[in-house]
């Protein structure tokens, strides 16, 4: 019995699971404010401070201006010469002790089953000081943590420099997910007080690829071949059986 290539197509096929992409509020903040997204603390952590005019004009300790903090601020992330809008934060602790300080944001979304992956651009600013600790920045997804990158030591030169330094990175990472609901959330953390001289941290431009799982051919799929196949094979019964009679 000879098939048609049709229907072994249809006998061998595989297709891929109708897949709810990911998809997310306010990725890059382009609302120039966190719609879309909810801001936490961790115990005892800082996500900002307040504004800080600045003393440029100190032949000694000519500090920038400061702006206000957490926000969504226009800063250049990702290094590409054009400054864009991106959440800003001031990360610290209210007092020296254990815990990571600082806190972050985070949002839920809903997929279908498949493979997400994410990526993050970060940055942090230091003022004028050197800092012995810039911040961290840790990616996750259902409490799991994708990707992390802590700053540590940012040199600014000073008193050569006056310039205060900007310091760039990009997370990324993948995670597979079940159908339902999830959470995103950008923990950005730092274990020391604020002042006028502590670096800023920036995230902006989350940006999402989601692969839906591919399944094998459905049961039905092949129950439709074979009751399409089915006409033929009572053509081929009845072709042979009158070949059979003959003498």
């Amino acid at each position: 019995m000879r098939f048609s290539s049709g229907l072994m197509a249809v006998l061998i096929a595989s297709h891929t699971a109708p897949g709810l992409a990911a998809t997310f509020t306010n990725p890059g903040f382009e609302t120039g404010d966190f719609s879309g997204w909810t801001l936490f603390t961790n115990p005892g952590g800082l996500l900002g401070s307040e504004a800080f005019p600045g003393t440029l004009g100190d032949p000694v300790f000519p500090r920038p201006p400061k702006p206000a903090t957490p926000a969504v601020l226009s800063f250049d992330v990702d290094g590409d010469g054009s400054a864009s809008f991106a959440a800003a934060f001031d990360a610290g602790k209210e007092a020296l002790g254990a815990g990571p300080g600082g806190g972050g944001l985070f949002q839920a979304f809903t997929t279908g089953a498949g493979t997400l992956a994410l990526a993050l651009d970060i940055a942090t600013w230091v003022p004028l000081f050197t800092n012995g600790d810039a911040g961290s920045v840790r990616l996750l997804v259902n409490g799991t943590e994708l990707d992390a990158h802590h700053f540590g030591e940012v040199n600014t030169g000073f008193p050569g420099a006056t310039g205060g330094a900007i310091v760039r990175n990009t997370l990324a990472g993948t995670i597979a997910l079940s159908a339902g609901v999830h959470e995103l959330r950008i923990a950005v953390e730092r274990p020391y007080t604020n002042s006028t001289d502590t670096p800023l941290q920036y995230v902006d431009d989350l940006s999402a690829q989601f692969s839906p799982v591919p399944l094998p051919a459905a049961g039905w799929l092949i129950g439709a071949a074979l009751l399409g196949l089915a006409p033929r094979l009572r053509r081929h019964a009845g072709a042979t059986g009158e070949s059979g009679n003959q003498t």
